[in-house]
């Protein structure tokens, strides 16, 4: 809800963050936990480690007890690239995404970290998966010079199972395909070129799951969004 929120707001005014602190050379975050800190350098961590073909994120180069400091995201962030890149780049910053989001989906014996299998289902394969958690535009980058898709704020990535290929895996698939859509729209993006960035999306994202899932993160989604519209 908190992410829905963070997208409205760039799409009617530039968001500025006291707790980001930018240079020439690095960007340096503040954190009021120092277990947010823990969190958030074991998810980079993990993306460098995992070696994946399609994700990368910037690289930590310092920490505090109330701050990491780490390298620029490269590329260009998505949600500028929705709202002003031709169309050719666009298809393959979302085709990116797609893949990007797939792959994250399925490689997880890098995370190294217990999952609770406290949803044991006679009959039914338990899946682990690792989500991103907060997949809105503003936290993904297309690195054009790689072809890659950068993640950055990874406080809220974590291993987690699936259920029926449903649960916390589509929920991250789901709203980071609808952000897309939603902020496309908003940006007066033509309805034949919002249709295509779907196709382009649902094309490629190819990690399975329910259909009943799918419809209920579509719908929890536009319902937290109404609800926000109305506070």
């Amino acid at each position: 809800m908190i992410a829905i929120l963070i997208l409205l707001q760039m799409l009617s005014s530039p968001v500025t963050d006291s707790n980001v602190i930018f240079s020439q050379e690095a960007v340096t975050k503040k954190f009021e936990n120092p277990r947010d800190i823990d969190k958030e350098k074991k998810a980079y961590n993990f993306i460098h480690r995992a070696e994946f073909t399609h994700i990368s994120a910037p690289y930590i180069l310092q920490t505090t007890e109330h701050e990491i400091t780490m390298t620029y995201a490269p590329g260009i962030e998505l949600s500028e690239l929705i709202e002003n890149a031709d169309m050719e780049l666009l298809n393959r910053a979302v085709r990116k995404t797609a893949l990007g989001f797939s792959e994250l989906h399925t490689k997880t014996n890098a995370y190294k970290t217990k999952v609770a299998h406290s949803y044991n289902v006679p009959g039914i394969k338990q899946q682990p998966a690792v989500i991103h958690g907060d997949p809105h535009p503003g936290n993904l980058f297309y690195d054009e010079a790689t072809d890659k898709l950068i993640f950055i704020d990874l406080i809220d990535m974590t291993p987690s199972l699936q259920r029926h290929i449903g649960g916390p895996l589509a929920r991250d698939a789901v709203y980071a395909r609808n952000y897309i859509k939603l902020q496309a729209e908003y940006s007066g993006r033509k309805k034949a070129d919002v249709e295509k960035i779907m196709e382009i999306f649902d094309n490629h994202y190819t990690f399975p799951i329910h259909e009943n899932a799918r419809e209920y993160y579509n719908f929890l989604f536009y319902a937290e969004l109404k609800h926000l519209r109305n506070v």
